[in-house]
Formats: C-alpha cells, sequence, structure tokens
C-alpha cells in the first residue's frame, strides 16, 4: 500500500500532484486506521511484507480461505473510503 501511486497518465501535475499525494496518502491511513485488528495484520502482512495467502495463514494459524476472506473484506473497506480518488 505504501507504494499506491495517484500518477495515471499524466492526470495531475507538479505542486497539485504532491498535495493530492499527501491527502490520498492521510485519507488511505487513516481508512487502514478503521480495519479491525485482523483486517490490518492482513493488509499489513499482504502489502507491506509482500507475504503470500497460505503464508499468512501459517502466521496467524487461520486457514487460507479465512485470510482470503479477510483480505477482501478490508479491500472493501478501504474502495468504499477511496471511492472519490479511486473515480476521478
Amino acid at each position: 500500500i505504501e507504494n499506491l501511486k495517484l500518477r495515471q497518465a499524466g492526470a495531475i501535475a507538479g505542486p497539485e500532484q504532491a498535495v493530492a499525494e499527501k491527502e490520498l496518502h492521510a485519507v488511505l491511513s487513516e481508512s487502514i486506521e478503521h480495519l479491525d485488528d485482523r483486517e490490518k495484520t492482513v493488509i499489513a502482512l499482504y502489502y507491506k511484507e509482500q507475504l503470500k495467502i497460505k503464508e499468512i495463514s501459517a502466521v496467524l494459524g487461520i486457514s487460507d480461505s479465512r485470510v482470503s476472506q479477510i483480505h477482501s473484506s478490508a479491500l472493501r473497506k478501504l474502495k468504499k473510503s477511496l471511492e472519490r480518488y479511486l473515480n476521478q
């Protein structure tokens, strides 16, 4: 998630881009804070630590399918929080 970029075909340029990226980062950080602890853990392990679902399953001691469910739920919540940025 740290590598999330707004630059899509030069849609935003220069200082405006920097402001938009800073705002998006703040909104994303706040959105992640609203996830429950297990969702935050799965998102961090998947995106920050780059673990696979099977590896996260082993770390957390839960099934692969449960990790997938938690991951999907967290992404839905994040997408809803970021809708105004995703629809530009």
